[in-house]
């Protein structure tokens, strides 16, 4: 990042929070890229809400009933496809939010930058999605393959929680001891400060806006594929988990105490995860 960025994006964003960039945001004629996020949430939300509760009509049923490894069976190209299909947009349902204002400064940035010199084109942020989704993505493959190595060996129920409590607790535990570490707290730092982030990986263009977005979201999966890994715990399936995290997601990247509060709670799944291993 040149000197004049370095400059630009200190100069446009001086040690705002997240939550003062969302509101500056509004008041700075940003309302489109708002509800254009929100839109794209909210429908990523009610396909996933929508999925649940088919999952949900389908687990009550007697034959499924009857059949406790039935989420064993069939698994073939369009079952894995759709499943991917539910973990991808389900991932952007869930983080989305929380990167809201990443995307916000950087239109910033890049109004700015066209403001002091037209011959300087504005940056697509949406090309700053873009890369952010493909990480999250990709960790969706990977969400996919482990569903179905579960599946495979009957691990797991219809509605997606594990069926052994121990394995459960062995997640909560890991998952617990990696809130701690020093490379997940370094990921949570540039997920907080968008000012850092994009000081240090600013680049212009429109390559530079994907790479941005693709780095900030390596940066994301850093900081919360061990929450994400939690949704086998409470159900993939299950609405009220799923917003339990998201809630976490947001609170852990958003507010100023969220840092706390996220050691916090990786103390608590610590202490789950050890009781459940002894108890289960």
């Amino acid at each position: 990042m040149s000197v004049s960025e370095r400059a630009i994006v200190a100069d446009v964003s001086a040690r705002q929070t997240p939550l003062q960039l969302l509101r500056r945001g509004l008041v700075r004629n940003e309302v489109i890229t708002i509800i254009a996020l929100l839109l794209l949430a909210i429908i990523a939300w009610g396909w996933t809400l929508h999925l649940t509760n088919s999952m949900e009509t389908m687990a009550d049923m007697p034959q499924m009933q009857r059949m406790p490894d039935a989420n064993a069976l069939h698994w073939d190209a369009p079952r894995a496809r759709s499943t991917f299909a539910m973990w991808s947009v389900m991932m952007f349902a869930m983080m989305l939010p929380s990167a809201m204002p990443i995307i916000l400064l950087h239109r910033r940035v890049g109004a700015h930058q066209h403001a002091q010199n037209n011959a300087v084109e504005m940056p697509p942020t949406s090309l700053l999605v873009l890369g952010y989704l493909l990480v999250w993505t990709g960790f969706s493959v990977a969400a996919t393959l482990a569903q179905i190595g579960l599946s495979m060996t009957a691990q797991i129920t219809p509605m997606m929680t594990l069926v052994e409590g121990r394995f459960g607790g062995a997640i909560l535990l890991f998952a617990g001891i990696y809130q701690l570490t020093p490379l997940k707290q370094h990921c949570l730092t540039l997920c907080r400060s968008p000012l850092v982030f994009l000081t240090q990986h600013y680049r212009s263009g429109s390559f530079g806006a994907l790479r941005m977005g693709v780095m900030h979201g390596w940066f994301c999966l850093g900081c919360c594929w061990a929450a994400m890994a939690l949704l086998f715990v409470g159900g993939v399936m299950n609405p009220l988990w799923i917003a339990g995290l998201t809630v976490f997601v947001l609170i852990e990247k958003i507010l100023p105490l969220g840092k706390a509060i996220g050691q916090l709670l990786g103390v608590a799944a610590i202490a789950t995860g050890i009781y459940w291993l002894v108890n289960f």
